[in-house]
């Protein structure tokens, strides 16, 4: 599926919009008490929608090859969980993790073990037992460059035949173009950063990378934009269990 130019602008848009709000305190969901500290709006979701009042239990995926949407490492991390924060901000409820990995998700939203899960794909998200919402955002390899101003729309992956395209050295970004162009196509460097850098100074027109990480540091280059993805992109959906109206209406 080929995707626009405007359409991948808002991909990227909204996903660092999503970052930012994890990390912000949004203004709908929290207020300030007369003592200066932050407290959380009245619920919108009650018991039995959730397990425990007032706490949403998200489950994410926290193996080593779903980083940079979620990890752990002391805490929680990633971009599934500053989105969740910021989901949990909106509803008014306190956000509680656990980790998914090596569990059925099914199973862990019918016991109620998590209220929501974060970051299921297609397939998983397709089970008839589990309400799938979204897709919430798509990832894959992608394609960035500088705006010059008059870049056709939309984009057209084949017309990067003959060009050489920046990556990070044995990235899934750097084997995709392999893949698609050959090597000859590929210029690699030490890092993801690096590979911008070249990109931002002309020496390289295109660089490939993950469209999430992609979206951090296209932050940091006001003149990068994500032209779009080079092949069929995953979707990630939050998974609620089936028949949880409540839940789901107010997530949507």
């Amino acid at each position: 599926m080929k995707k626009s130019t405007r359409y991948m602008r808002l991909v990227i848009s909204s996903l660092i919009a999503v970052v930012l709000l994890g990390l912000m305190v949004p203004l709908t969901g929290c207020m300030l008490d007369k003592k200066g500290e932050l407290t959380l709006k009245d619920p919108v979701v009650t018991t039995p929608a959730i397990k425990n009042e007032g706490l949403l239990r998200v489950g994410v995926d926290t193996s080593a090859t779903n980083v940079p949407f979620a990890g752990y490492s002391g805490s929680y991390f990633g971009i599934d969980v500053d989105l969740a924060n910021a989901l949990g901000e909106q509803l008014g409820l306190k956000v509680e993790f656990a980790s998914i990995d090596g569990k059925d998700p099914v199973e862990m939203l019918s016991t109620q073990e998590v209220d929501l899960i974060m970051g299921l794909n297609t397939d998983s998200a397709g089970a008839s037992s589990l309400t799938n919402i979204g897709p919430y955002m798509q990832n894959g390899t992608a394609i960035f460059c500088v705006d010059t101003g008059d870049l056709p729309d939309p984009f057209d992956p084949n017309s990067l035949d003959g060009q050489k395209i920046a990556a990070q050295n044995e990235s899934l970004s750097a084997w995709d173009v392999n893949n698609r162009f050959g090597q000859s196509h590929v210029q690699t460097f030490s890092t993801v950063e690096e590979a911008f850098d070249a990109v931002n100074s002309g020496s390289v027109t295109y660089v490939a990378a993950d469209a999430a990480v992609g979206a951090y540091l296209s932050a940091k280059y006001p003149g990068i934009v994500c032209r779009g993805f080079l092949d069929e992109p995953d979707s990630r959906f939050i998974g609620v269990a089936n028949k949880n109206d409540q839940l789901s209406d107010a997530v949507v």
